[in-house]
């Protein structure tokens, strides 16, 4: 067979979709993915979006010579498949509902809109349970991106934070009455390009750009929106916070020399950059922030401070801080009180970010970071009795891993 076709709304695009998708590579030449959407339901991503996503997926599963993403908008999908002389499309089986459903939709399909027939198939037992509508209710609650990456392909994981990102700014900004209704649209619109017409915009996608480096395994996008999502729990809408959490991590080891081509359009001079700490290097992009945002001039130092209340390790008095500053604090600090599996995938990531450091070295020093950390934890008032227990018993246990 030269060409099956696989069509679904991929609202959002699964581990099971790509397995059908690599299942109907080995019945055909070419697999024809036809996105679906109907103007009369509220899908999480535009069309667009899905498309652009599935192919990122195809591009990343080196099938992208194989496989073609269609979209199809408010028609019967087994026409818009006839016209592209597809005989046969293909669908994944998970159960007996879905096979009752499915024979319906066959026997349409192939009596009323074009003759186009079904191959059924079933994926493995691990994927039974894998849909869109199963990850989408995972959404939300803490940590709901550990459980959820094993569940889609990084493409889909990655789009689906840099939108709750995006989503929570413009709530956030909306709030204050700082975003013209043009640039809400474009915000909306533009989060998975590459550059903007908008100057916000295209700063934001530098900002995902910096977070999304292949050697960020903590101080990456997962982590800011955790902190985010955190924030809008516990400080609805604070503004400074919000934007203090996007930047703060901005700048790690990865990217900490200056760069001329990039850093100086922002409005960032070596001198300002050189000896400084990665927080005071990531506070120096505020102002820029604050301008093409329309920020109040008053929340520039606000957020530069905050910033800074991050790097654990300075001499700075953390007994006279602001309720503010202590949010920030208790927030980048939360993953310490995280469940223990949580926890353990975030020791990991760490471990991974200082790869460069054999075993004794890192041990070392990493054992020293953790008795600063328990020391902060014990002694800060704005944790919880339960959330110092957790950090604690963290802490001690990996300390002991790492012996």
């Amino acid at each position: 067979m030269k060409n099956i076709a696989y069509a679904g709304s991929f609202d959002i695009f699964t581990n099971g979709h790509l397995w059908v998708v690599k299942a109907g590579l080995e019945i055909a030449e070419h697999v024809t993915i036809f996105v679906a959407d109907n103007t009369s339901k509220k899908y999480l991503f535009s069309k667009e979006h899905r498309i652009k996503i599935i192919e990122n997926i195809i591009q990343d599963e080196g099938l992208k010579d194989r496989v073609r993403v269609i979209g199809s908008t408010d028609e019967y999908v087994a026409m818009r498949i006839s016209e592209y002389y597809i005989t046969h499309m293909i669908r994944g089986i998970r159960n007996s509902v879905d096979f009752d459903q499915e024979k319906l939709i066959q026997r349409a399909n192939y009596s009323m809109f074009g003759g186009v027939q079904t191959i059924f198939v079933m994926p493995p037992s691990e994927l039974e349970s894998v849909s869109s509508s199963f990850v989408k209710a995972l959404i939300g609650p803490a940590y709901w991106t550990t459980y959820v990456q094993n569940l889609i392909p990084q493409a889909s994981l990655i789009s689906l934070i840099k939108k709750r990102i995006v989503d929570i700014m413009i709530e956030v900004f909306s709030e204050h009455n700082i975003l013209d209704k043009n640039t809400i649209c474009i915000l909306k619109n533009d989060y998975l390009n590459d550059t903007s017409d908008n100057a916000l915009m295209n700063f934001i996608l530098f900002v995902f750009s910096c977070y999304s480096s292949n050697k960020r395994y903590y101080h990456n996008l997962t982590h800011i929106l955790n902190m985010m999502e955190q924030s809008q729990r516990e400080c609805k809408n604070n503004v400074a916070l919000i934007v203090a959490i996007f930047l703060h991590d901005i700048i790690q080891k990865d990217n900490h020399s200056y760069n001329i081509n990039e850093y100086s359009k922002y409005g960032i001079s070596s001198i300002d950059w050189n000896d400084c700490s990665y927080e005071k290097q990531s506070a120096l992009f505020v102002t820029y922030f604050s301008k093409v945002a329309n920020l109040n001039p008053n929340f520039v130092k606000e957020i530069d401070n905050l910033i800074k209340t991050t790097e654990h390790f300075s001499k700075q008095n953390k007994d006279k801080l602001t309720l503010e500053q202590n949010y920030i604090l208790k927030i980048d600090f939360d993953i310490l009180g995280s469940p223990k599996n949580v926890y353990n995938e975030y020791a990991q990531n760490i471990r991974k970010e200082y790869q460069e450091y054999n075993d004794i070295d890192y041990n070392n020093g990493r054992k020293e970071v953790l008795k600063s950390l328990m020391n902060t934890i014990e002694k800060a008032s704005y944790f919880s009795e339960i959330f110092k227990t957790n950090a604690c018993k963290n802490i001690l246990n990996e300390m002991s891993n790492l012996t």
